[in-house]
């Protein structure tokens, strides 16, 4: 199970966050977005990585930008020929069918 802070629910709970709507324009959720700026900007500092996706949260979604990066890694090295990814029967939520 999950544990959420207090404090995080709080903030959650804000009506600057829970009044968005996905198609709302950026001109009126800057707020928002400032949060999700400033919040890459500190993940990226106290990496040391040059950027951060906060898009795919979790799941089959994560797990594919996940592997599209080693794609990427790999082939900014010009290593290419890496096609195959060995994930055993036991992973969480591998369907080997």
């Amino acid at each position: 199970m999950k544990y959420n802070p207090k404090i995080n629910e709080k903030a959650a709970a804000m009506a600057g966050f829970t009044d968005i709507h996905p198609l709302q324009g950026e001109e009126t959720a800057q707020g928002c977005l400032a949060v999700l700026y400033n919040t890459q900007e500190l993940l990226n500092e106290v990496a040391g990585m040059d950027c951060t996706s906060l898009q795919p949260a979790a799941g089959a979604h994560g797990e594919w930008t996940g592997l599209q990066l080693i794609r990427a890694y790999h082939a900014d090295r010009g290593d290419t020929n890496r096609t195959k990814v060995i994930v055993p029967d036991s992973a969480h939520g591998t369907n080997p069918a």
